[in-house]
């Protein structure tokens, strides 16, 4: 029920739209809004950010303390988005410290809930 919209656009109209899009869909209770606005996305940022998300994906699935499954990435800009639910803090904390490590990342902002 959580969604969690990214990108960058220097339009809010297009942000507001988005947001009322997802309030939209049924079964959703929770929109998280990282939308990036008054900020462009070029080809070559797209290329890093995609970039950046695949090496953040895999260091994380070859880490064999970190349920990688249960674990989105996105990156805009080169700030890494994180969603999804850990196992335990010490497995949240290790998610970021890989998406931190990755060349070119400016910020990790984490969306992850740990387990109870």
């Amino acid at each position: 029920g959580r969604v969690l919209l990214t990108g960058a656009t220097t339009d809010t109209k297009i942000g507001d739209q988005a947001l009322k899009i997802a309030w939209g869909v049924d079964g959703v209770n929770e929109v998280l809004n990282e939308i990036q606005v008054g900020k462009t996305f070029s080809f070559s940022n797209f290329a890093q950010d995609t970039w950046i998300t695949a090496q953040v994906k895999s260091k994380m699935t070859f880490d064999d303390k970190i349920f990688s499954i249960n674990y989105v990435v996105e990156t805009v800009n080169g700030t890494v988005y994180l969603i999804g639910i850990a196992q335990n803090s010490e497995e949240h904390n290790r998610a970021k410290q890989h998406a931190a490590q990755v060349k070119f990342v400016r910020n990790v902002i984490s969306h992850v809930r740990v387990k109870n």
